[in-house]
């Protein structure tokens, strides 16, 4: 039985939401819950990506050694990278 409601189900038609009546054009697009639900979850994606990132810089040592901390100087508030081939400062 419930493979006659599936049928029958795939005959109808979706359901079409208004638009956006004339009255007020000036507030823009009217937001369809389709729409709502695209942004939501891209809302959503980028929250748990800066969620992850916030947590990968919690979780990094300060003191752990990185070869930019030799290759590079810190002159009058500017960082200033030491390039190997002339031993010459070029600005960050």
């Amino acid at each position: 039985m419930s493979s006659l409601k599936r049928a029958m189900k795939s005959k109808q038609r979706l359901h079409k939401e208004r638009h956006q009546p004339e009255s007020r054009k000036q507030f823009g697009y009217l937001e369809k819950k389709q729409d709502y639900k695209a942004r939501a979850n891209d809302y959503q994606k980028k929250q748990n990506a800066y969620k992850l990132l916030r947590q990968k810089v919690l979780d990094k040592n300060s003191e752990e050694f990185d070869f930019h901390m030799i290759k590079s100087q810190l002159k009058d508030g500017v960082h200033y990278e030491i390039r190997d081939d002339d031993r010459e400062l070029t600005k960050d």
